[in-house]
């Protein structure tokens, strides 16, 4: 194993997070990182590594913090469920219906919006949930003077 080969080393990673070496997985990801911090995929792995090790949610966020972009479709999906594994429901909602995309598109899947929008709703109250769907309904029906503006119409 080349000890500067990033994409190795974040592989190696992913394996021994698979059979459950979470410490030493993350002692590779980090290295990943530091040979190559431009590449989101250490950072997103690294992450989902916290997750299943310790569900340590606050290094796992600063991780994703510093990953080098953020409106990528990984990286919006994986704040998506640092989002939800904090318990804040509305805000992974938010970031979901704030972004351009339908299908998030990534290595493990497909993630249809609705799903992911199912997911918040899911681990919501009752009171937030109906309040949401009621939000959405109506942000469906734009005003008219805001119709009119977006259609360029003063």
């Amino acid at each position: 194993l080349d000890p500067k080969n990033a994409v190795r080393l974040g592989q190696l990673g992913i394996s021994l997070s698979l059979i459950r070496n979470y410490a030493l997985a993350d002692e590779m990801f980090a290295h990943s990182i530091g040979l190559i911090p431009d590449q989101e995929d250490s950072y997103i792995e690294r992450t989902a590594n916290l997750w299943r090790w310790n569900a340590d949610i606050d290094r796992a966020a600063a991780v994703i913090a510093a990953a080098p972009t953020q409106g990528n479709q990984r990286i919006v999906l994986a704040w998506y469920f640092q989002d939800l594994f904090s318990g804040h429901p509305e805000s992974a909602m938010q970031r979901i219906m704030s972004a351009s995309w339908d299908v998030y598109a990534v290595q493990e899947g497909y993630y249809p919006r609705e799903l992911l929008i199912y997911w918040c709703l899911e681990r919501m109250g009752e009171k937030s949930a109906d309040y949401l769907v009621r939000e959405l309904e109506r942000s469906n029906t734009p005003e008219l003077g805001r119709f009119l503006y977006a259609l360029g119409i003063r």
